[in-house]
């Protein structure tokens, strides 16, 4: 055992909130306003305790243990320099930002804030290196790293109009669970292991190197424990939010990456589908007999699911009913929704190909592009569509209203 008090190095106050885990065994505890912790591990031998607190210096407390015996040793925290860090954030259509999401990430410093109307944040940060997660449902996920100093950070920020998660920043998924706690999570993905064959059942990592600093949606990721303490038990759901279908002539394709794992020979099956009003519609099966333990993509388009344009939201059902038990685990990544016009129209001609660009003379001038994998890239509204500072590659144009063009560009021509 080991146990003590945790400090303010220069005040000696006892200090509330700090976060202590032992990392070889993944035990945590938290302190209260006494400044009172209490940890272990099975066993006597080398202990590694890890105490942080937003503001104060991380620190690695390492003692050797005798079992059956409490260590007491208190431990003192240094106080670390700040500047004020000022973010303002805008949506790209002129949408209130209230409800987006900010999450904060540094050596000394993390914490996840929701934004109110004014979209504007100001946070007293220790000075070093940060990565900015922000999002909102409904918009693409916006990532960035910033050095902050004594002297302070104004950063603006704008949000792209469309459906895009990469679950980098909290856009409102919701998990259940019909026994325990769920055991989805939005997290960086940390591959565990079976105990017994050595099998990998979690992803090591997110599912493109394209999205904000590898994060997915995953179940059980623990890089303490096998996978067989991490497995899906019973059955879990992920629910995004409601996506909005802007009239009955609108139809839509959502696409996302996937990674299944599962015991060989399993009896299991992961769904995935939509829930609309009271009605829930799996379009999508996964056993042991697709392809496991790979990021996998997969779509479908809602139209040949859904019969009116009432919003809808997606829905992940995994489940282990036990009978037999079997290792269970799945992830989900880059999530997107494309919408395109169902109907015919006698415009469709309406973008002409220019050498460095597309003109549109379409009645609608807003526009977005998205690249071959259903990533928002870019949106606007002008008569002229200009592609320069993009990869080569396949893309889509999308004016509103109209049907999609792929387009090929090569950095010097279409």
């Amino acid at each position: 055992y080991l146990e003590g008090i945790v400090k303010d190095k220069q005040t000696g106050f006892p200090l509330n909130g700090v976060s202590v885990k032992v990392l070889e065994e993944g035990k945590e505890d938290e302190t209260y306003f006494d400044g009172a912790y209490k940890v272990g591990k099975i066993g006597g031998g080398e202990l590694l305790a890890e105490f942080s607190l937003n503001g104060y210096k991380k620190k690695i407390l390492t003692i050797d243990v005798i079992e059956n015996q409490v260590h007491i040793e208190d431990v003192l925290l240094e106080k670390l320099e700040t500047g004020s860090f000022v973010m303002n954030l805008s949506l790209q259509d002129g949408v209130s930002p209230s409800g987006a999401s900010v999450y904060i990430y540094g050596e000394n410093y993390e914490q996840e804030i929701n934004l109110d109307s004014s979209g504007t944040l100001v946070r007293e940060l220790p000075e070093g290196d940060y990565t900015v997660y922000v999002g909102r449902w409904g918009y693409a996920n916006y990532c960035f790293n910033q050095t902050l100093d004594s002297l302070g950070d104004t950063v603006l920020i704008e949000l792209t109009k469309g459906y895009y998660d990469d679950f980098s920043a909290n856009q409102g998924w919701e998990v259940y669970s019909v026994h325990e706690d769920p055991i989805w999570e939005r997290t960086q993905p940390i591959a565990s292991y079976s105990s017994t064959t050595g099998m990998q059942h979690d992803p090591s990592e997110d599912a493109t190197i394209n999205d904000c600093n590898d994060w997915a949606f995953c179940t059980g990721i623990n890089e303490n424990f096998s996978a067989s303490s991490t497995t899906v038990n019973w059955t879990n759901f992920l629910v995004s939010p409601e996506v909005e279908i802007s009239s009955p002539n609108v139809d839509a394709t959502i696409s996302f990456f996937y990674w299944l794992g599962l015991s060989e020979q399993s009896n299991d099956t992961i769904k995935v589908g939509l829930i609309q009003g009271a009605d829930t519609i799996y379009v999508k099966n996964y056993t042991s007999n697709d392809e496991l333990l790979q990021w996998k993509e997969a779509s479908f388009t809602i139209g040949n699911v859904l019969n009116s344009s009432s919003p809808f939201r997606f829905i992940v059902r995994v489940t282990d009913d036990l009978d037999p038990w079997n290792m269970v685990d799945f992830a989900i990544d880059e999530f997107s929704v494309v919408f395109s016009n169902s109907l015919d129209k006698t415009d469709q001609d309406c973008l002409e190909s220019l050498n460095n660009g597309w003109m549109n003379y379409c009645e609608n001038k807003e526009y977005f592009i998205l690249n071959s994998i259903g990533q928002v890239v870019k949106i606007g509204y002008n008569d002229f569509i200009d592609l320069k500072g993009l990869e080569s590659g396949v893309y889509i144009i999308k004016v509103k209203g109209y049907i999609p063009q792929k387009i090929y560009w090569n950095e010097e021509k279409w």
